[in-house]
């Protein structure tokens, strides 16, 4: 029979129908061992085979099992056959060996999507208790851009069956969703959530409680599919085809090497995405209990137990009762406290306050989830980023490095503006060491995490003064008791307010420190020290650095007392205490002890944060002050 021609359309006809099988029974990897029998079992019943000594595992689609078929990505140009083949063999194995440690338990108690996208019939439908969803984290993308979003006046039309049908409105529909939605479907799943069509936007009392439950909303999901690979949400879930084409793939178990590889590919996947960078997609993270993530060159998994990467084929999870996973810090994961824990919300804040929010307003709600959830065992709550419960030492933020001041993005009053008292005023590296000596309990001599920067301390920061809600458009406030463990609901005020005492003193010469902030003595007229500050944005150190030098500088420092703190005489305190290498006095029983105090600066009769620092508690004793009551803005 003569050959046919290479451009015949036998040929092409033959050529498609061969790169769809080849497509099907792509192997998945190598892993290395002994010479085996060229025929096998894996450990999970799926055959294998030998190629020089290497042992190759395949999908087990290739072997005609005896599961249900699955759709095919044919008609979605977007991730290839055997990524969604992958993709299913990973929440096979999840689904078979994790059980509940990755599997969205639905938090109905807590919240659920009001809101999903029925995939099938490509439309909202109104969300319910009982109904598994899948979740969509990406990113939106620059301001002024208008796709379709869900509206008080479209929310009857969006429930219209084809109504989100890419067909219908192909332009309205950002691509990442529109993928989202066939990916979804083709998994096997019904529902989707997306933020942008699930949430009425311009309905600001369901917005608000919707961004509350986003905790809920991600952890109760079956799957999130997280977009990494673009800058907008019209990016899609594109990666390069050249690169994931190419790569082979080897097979793994949990107990090799190979998952190490994989969590460390996937950490480099996320150190370079944008998405990884923006404030909304925090929470999205670290609440998935599952995930699947495209970034622009692979694919990865991550759930509670097990890291895996599109290099690899898992032959065999770990089983959910071997799982000690404790998430590495500024990766995906909440360790779940059922006390109060500063040291886990600690590393929450500073991850979180290193992200880019497109508008400074939206920082509070970008956090929301995180304080919702939180106030489960934070049983007081927070105001603006302060657990109440332990409001002083969560005053106590200290900046790591100089800090940008988030403002308004339009022209509002000054009381409006985040406060300067939260850290989530300023954007950037933050110190929050001290925040080691509000734990309740013994936490003294106790070991904490080494990925963290808490360690063993004999810090103890006390409370000094009762401090107040204010609210001064409606003229009342509310005491906030701290240390007190009944319930009590979140208040936006923007003021707080305390009767304390107020000391004068000078700027002295600065101090080398581990950090990217200056921090300098205080003085008195002499030039004797009494403490030290530690500046948290470009501002105050610019006006103290024409006075350096100067012994002593005749910039005044009006300062307030707002808490106790005291730490054995040890070495092992100069890990949050910089001042220890240079001078501390310490008492009869071998304890430093202070006054934590505020640098402030008033502004029609309300007081601003300028730096924290800490005075010696014989030199606050011992000069002149006098009471005051303080505002602070």
């Amino acid at each position: 029979m003569p050959y046919a021609r290479l451009d015949s359309p036998s040929w092409r006809s033959w050529a498609s129908k061969l790169k769809e099988s080849l497509d099907r029974i792509r192997v998945t990897g190598i892993i290395e061992g002994p010479p085996k029998s060229y025929k096998r079992r894996s450990r999970n019943g799926h055959r294998s085979r030998t190629v020089n000594g290497s042992r190759i595992a395949h999908h087990p689609e290739q072997f005609g099992t005896t599961e249900k078929s699955e759709p095919t990505a044919a008609s979605v140009d977007l991730v290839s056959v055997s990524d969604l083949d992958l993709i299913r063999a990973w929440l096979r194995q999840c689904d078979k060996h994790h059980g509940s440690h990755c599997q969205g338990t639905g938090n109905a108690t807590y919240g659920r999507p009001s809101w999903l996208i029925n995939v099938q019939e490509e439309c909202l439908v109104q969300g319910t208790d009982t109904e598994a969803y899948v979740t969509l984290s990406y990113v939106w993308g620059p301001a002024g851009v208008d796709p379709l979003q869900l509206t008080k006046k479209n929310t009857a039309e969006l429930q219209t069956p084809g109504a989100l049908s890419t067909s219908q409105s192909p332009s309205r529909i950002p691509k990442t969703i529109s993928q989202a939605m066939n990916i979804t479907r083709l998994i096997g799943q019904k529902f989707l959530w997306v933020d942008r069509l699930c949430i009425i936007q311009d309905d600001e009392v369901s917005k608000l409680a919707q961004l509350k439950n986003m905790g809920s909303i991600y952890a109760g999901a079956y799957l999130t599919l997280v977009a990494a690979c673009g800058d907008s949400a019209e990016c899609g879930f594109d990666r390069n085809r050249d690169v994931a084409e190419k790569k082979p793939r080897r097979a793994t178990s949990s107990s090799s090497f190979g998952n190490m590889d994989s969590q460390f590919v996937h950490d480099r996947g996320l150190h370079r995405s944008l998405w990884s960078t923006r404030g909304w997609t925090f929470q999205e993270m670290i609440f998935s209990q599952r995930a699947v993530f495209f970034f622009s060159d692979l694919m990865t998994w991550e759930c509670h137990c097990e890291t895996w990467d599109d290099d690899c084929f898992v032959v065999e999870a770990i089983p959910s009762e071997k799982c000690d996973k404790r998430f590495t810090e500024g990766v995906q994961g909440l360790q779940h406290s059922t006390e109060p824990d500063l040291e886990e919300y600690s590393r929450l804040v500073k991850e979180y306050n290193n992200r880019a929010l497109t508008y400074a307003t939206d920082t509070v709600a970008a956090f929301s989830g995180v304080t919702t959830v939180q106030s489960r065992i934070f049983r007081q709550g927070f105001l603006h980023g302060l657990p109440i419960q332990y409001l002083d030492a969560a005053l106590l933020w200290q900046p790591f490095e100089r800090l940008g001041r988030r403002l308004p993005d339009v022209s509002v009053d000054e009381l409006h503006y985040l406060p300067t008292w939260s850290w989530m005023a300023w954007k950037g590296k933050l110190d929050l060491r001290l925040w080691a000596g509000g734990n309740e309990g013994d936490y003294e001599g106790r070991p904490m995490h080494p990925d963290y920067d808490w360690r063993m301390t004999s810090i103890k920061i006390s409370p000094l003064v009762h401090w107040h809600f204010i609210d001064k458009q409606r003229n009342w406030g509310h005491i906030i008791r701290t240390r007190d463990h009944k319930p009590n609901k979140q208040h936006p005020a923007q003021l707080i307010g305390c009767r304390t005492e107020r000391a004068w003193f000078h700027l002295g010469l600065a101090i080398g420190c581990s950090h990217d902030c200056e921090t300098v003595r205080l003085v008195d007229s002499r030039n004797v020290c009494h403490g030290f500050i530690r500046f948290s944005s470009h501002a105050p150190w610019r006006h103290a650095e024409s006075m350096l030098g100067h012994s002593p500088t005749t910039l005044g420092c009006e300062l307030v007392a707002i808490s106790k703190g005291a730490a054995h005489d040890s070495v092992d305190e100069a890990w949050a205490l910089e001042e220890w290498k240079y001078y501390r006095p310490v008492d009869a029983s071998g304890h430093y002890r202070w006054y934590n105090v505020l640098w402030i600066e008033w502004k029609d009769g309300i007081a601003y944060r300028k730096a924290l620092g800490r005075v010696f508690k014989l030199s606050w004793d011992d000069a002149p002050k006098e009471p005051i009551d303080v505002i602070l803005g």
